[in-house]
């Protein structure tokens, strides 16, 4: 690597030094879908704001982190997933997923 590469490089920050840094919580959301949990919380650091949006199934929890910067075009884009889905045909399942109400209010998978 040449000393040029070696000056640009920054140096990965540990665990500890990441979770050092002062996060203030500006709001929170949580939503249920199905078996899943969302949590959906603007941030912000002496960096700047990000979103945070985590996903909890069981025990195992993934995260995403959207700069506030790009918040904008991160909702532009999901609103379009969003229309283009509703111009969409119903979808026909062979088996109703668990847990999914049908119109009536109550689950398709009890017993009449």
């Amino acid at each position: 690597m040449s000393p040029r590469n070696t000056q640009r490089r920054r140096r990965r920050r540990t665990r500890r030094e990441r979770r050092d840094v002062q996060e203030q919580v500006l709001k929170t959301e949580r939503i249920q879908i199905e078996r899943k949990s969302f949590e959906i919380t603007l941030k912000e650091n002496p960096r700047g704001r990000f979103l945070c949006i985590a996903e909890e199934v069981g025990s195992h929890r993934d995260m995403i982190i959207i700069p506030g910067v790009g918040l904008n075009e991160f909702s532009g884009a999901l609103s379009r997933m969003l229309e283009y889905m509703n111009q969409l045909p119903p979808l026909q399942l062979s088996t109703p997923p668990t847990g999914v109400e049908n119109q009536g209010g109550t689950s398709q998978n009890q017993p009449s």
